[in-house]
């Protein structure tokens, strides 16, 4: 093995300057700043200061996200994937979350959604008023199928 090469195995022993425990130079993640080209604190110490400082500053962690991902859409598009992946029981109950609430809500986005539904329109293509109307038309037959289905089940 080259002794220059980064897959090199370190055997060496250093001491972690937070838990002030000897460890081996494995368990210590590289530095190329500092004179051995190590980090100061272990693994375990480094990514529980890590965790702390990104707990104190979630904000500013996710603009950082937001604007990584941005500009990397590609990288977001497997993350979430990914993600989706592991998490598909997750993943179905917040789209069954946020479609029953765009349903209720009604906002324009949804609305648009229904219009361009089966049909060439893009949402840029509707003006306001045709939302508005529309919106109201679904409202009006929700409230005639709540009712109709009152009466058949006997209550009022």
């Amino acid at each position: 093995m080259n002794p220059d090469s980064s897959e090199q195995i370190t055997y060496f022993l250093k001491k972690c300057s937070k838990c002030k425990q000897e460890k081996k130079g494995v368990q210590f993640y590289k530095n190329s700043k500092n004179k051995d080209g190590y980090n100061y604190y272990c693994k375990q110490c480094h990514n529980e200061l890590t965790g702390r400082w990104r707990e104190l500053n979630h904000e500013n962690v996710r603009q950082q996200c937001r604007k990584y991902y941005g500009n990397h859409p590609e990288i977001s598009a497997k993350a979430n994937k990914h993600w989706r992946a592991n998490n598909i029981d997750k993943f179905n109950e917040y789209e069954r979350n946020r479609n029953q609430n765009l349903r209720e809500v009604l906002n324009s986005t949804y609305v648009k959604r229904m219009i361009c539904q089966g049909t060439r329109l893009r949402h840029a293509d509707i003006p306001d008023s045709m939302v508005a109307a529309y919106s109201e038309s679904v409202k009006l037959k929700r409230l005639i199928k709540k009712c109709t289905k009152n009466l058949n089940h006997g209550k009022n």
